[in-house]
């Protein structure tokens, strides 16, 4: 019977994926205990292979090699069976690392970085390059986000589930080894640009050429309640600018990504011909309070953030994340300031929830039983008076939001751990159980 049950099981995978070996769940792939010539996975089989073989930098090791010199991987990516230790779920699930080895620079740009989890696809904001794999050698531990995947609450609460990530180009050639989860023992938006504490109208000052190619103004949201800021860039670069104070004690050392939401007010052809919602990068900046920055020289370019027009349309708001690459003479900084806009010659958008998340919950207060927001179970209790909501997940995310209109008010969760920020109230912890 199981020789049968085996039999059968490979049966399906072959017609669903072209594989010969039957993949073993595992929160870890180093490869080592495969043998030479098992295949992976992809994403679309006729369209590449995911094959073990020897490491050229390291004989006697083995890796993953997505393509071939004889056939290169086209528009598909690896397939990996994720199943993570006890206790821990998708929801605790930090960056992805691992290595990765380009070989003649074969998928080293492309159309850019995909990640897909159960099906939900996301673009991972950079190129291999970017990212640091190398040419003909290993680029080691490199880190991607699991957040720029859009997941629901349900999807984090998930132990097992498939996870796919590569370049999404029609010439790779490239190779994986020693993949794992990062996981965040404890992780909070410990800072917040939601703009609900401003006024309408409250303008911001922009990183720009000239006046003319920024305006930011505070306005309603275009689709939903509350307040977004609402941007207008005219020039390449052009974007607003934001004074952040961390926690005491953190400094940007500790920050682990930026989360945001987006939304194209259009995404009428520019002036110079370009689409804004097609394959675009975001410049960011992080200096000291008062840095004159010039819009020509950000800090970093996030990469593609913007992918495939058809995943990011006009008039929805779309979640971004990224990790931004900071010097050692930024990560000291508690206060800053800090710019973001999509590089385009011209653009209409609206920003909102700029999250900057940290290592640790250490500066989100405990939640005494009496708090403004407390954890009970099948959800959470807020008492307050016509103040806006929002709920956070471990990862910064915002998970949901409301205006809550009376005392021992209470918004059903599923169980977990979230961060709810109760009006201009600073965000707290607490535990659905």
């Amino acid at each position: 019977m199981k020789k049968t049950l085996l039999f059968l099981f490979a049966l399906l995978m072959s017609a669903s994926f072209s594989v010969v070996f039957a993949q073993n769940a595992a929160d870890a792939f180093d490869f080592e205990s495969n043998n030479i010539g098992d295949t992976y996975p992809m994403t679309v089989p006729a369209a590449g292979t995911a094959t073990v073989v020897e490491d050229p930098a390291n004989p006697g090791n083995k890796v993953l090699s997505i393509g071939s010199a004889e056939t290169a991987a086209n528009q598909s990516e690896p397939v990996f069976n994720f199943k993570l230790p006890a206790g821990k779920t998708l929801g605790d699930c930090q960056n992805l690392v691992l290595d990765i080895y380009v070989v003649n620079n074969q998928g080293m740009y492309g159309q850019g970085l995909r990640m897909i989890i159960n099906g939900k696809e996301g673009d991972v904001a950079t190129t291999f390059q970017t990212l640091g794999a190398l040419n003909n050698d290993w680029g080691k531990n490199l880190k991607v986000p699991i957040s720029m995947v859009p997941l629901t609450a349900e999807d984090k609460a998930l132990n097992e589930f498939t996870l796919s990530f590569g370049n999404r180009t029609g010439a790779g050639y490239y190779l994986y080894d020693n993949i794992k989860m990062e996981y965040a023992t404890a992780v909070g938006p410990s800072a917040v640009l939601d703009f609900e504490s401003d006024a309408v109208n409250t303008t911001y000052p922009g990183i720009a050429y000239t006046s003319t190619d920024i305006s930011a103004v505070v306005e309603a949201n275009p689709s939903g309640d509350g307040q977004s800021l609402h941007v207008i860039s005219n020039n390449w670069g052009a974007c607003p600018k934001f004074s952040v104070t961390l926690p005491d004690g953190k400094t940007l050392a500790d920050l682990l990504n930026v989360n945001f939401d987006f939304y194209f007010d259009n995404v009428d052809q520019t002036a110079a011909g370009q689409t804004p919602n097609s394959y675009k990068p975001f410049n960011y900046f992080f200096g000291t309070q008062g840095t004159a920055f010039s819009a020509g020289s950000p800090t970093g370019k996030t990469g593609t953030l913007i992918g495939d027009p058809a995943a990011n349309p006009a008039q929805t708001w779309l979640a971004k994340s990224f990790i931004p690459t900071l010097g050692t003479d930024l990560t000291q900084l508690n206060q800053f300031d800090f710019g973001l806009g999509i590089y385009v010659d011209q653009c209409n958008y609206y920003l909102d929830n700029i999250t900057f998340v940290l290592n640790d919950l250490t500066s989100v207060k405990a939640v005494p039983v009496l708090s403004d927001a407390y954890g009970v179970t099948g959800g959470i209790v807020v008492n307050a008076v016509n103040e806006k909501v929002s709920v956070y997940g471990i990862d910064g995310r915002l998970v949901k939001q409301t205006v809550v209109d009376g005392y021992n008010t209470s918004i059903p969760m599923m169980q977990g751990m979230y961060i709810v920020k109760v009006g201009a109230a600073n965000p707290v912890k607490v535990v659905v159980k």
